[in-house]
């Protein structure tokens, strides 16, 4: 890191640093153990979003593969719609579930940088 990155850092948290005082070391490792307990939570959120993704890619694989289709041609599009529908939703399921998995592995693999963010964000807040 730079002297005028470092500088800037500890000007921006400078305040933070002030209304916390002694205990400064203390929080600090409040929020790093935080950090952790944040990405271990949004890794069960992404297992069990995974749980029901599979289940509903279950209930359509058993729907499409156990349909009678030359009984009931007339309602073969009704199928298809139902199909297309449910095939959507375990794609948007599919997107939900990689969102807690990325933001429990960044919280995991470095939780230093996300408890400088919280600092910073105490010395800067948004209006």
């Amino acid at each position: 890191m730079s002297p005028d990155t470092v500088k800037a850092i500890q000007q921006a948290l400078q305040p933070v640093a002030d209304k916390i005082g002694q205990g400064a070391q203390y929080g600090w490792a409040i929020v790093v153990k935080q950090q952790y307990i944040e990405g271990v939570t949004s890794l069960i959120t992404f297992a069990l979003w995974l749980v029901v993704l599979t289940i509903a890619g279950g209930f359509l694989f058993r729907g499409l593969t156990k349909y009678d289709w030359e009984r009931d041609a007339g309602g073969k599009y009704a199928v298809y719609f139902i199909a297309g529908g449910i095939t959507f939703v375990i794609v948007f399921l599919g997107i939900i579930i990689a969102d807690p998995f990325t933001w429990g592995l960044k919280h995991l693999l470095n939780p230093d940088y996300y408890a400088l963010q919280f600092f910073i964000s105490l010395a800067n807040p948004v209006k």
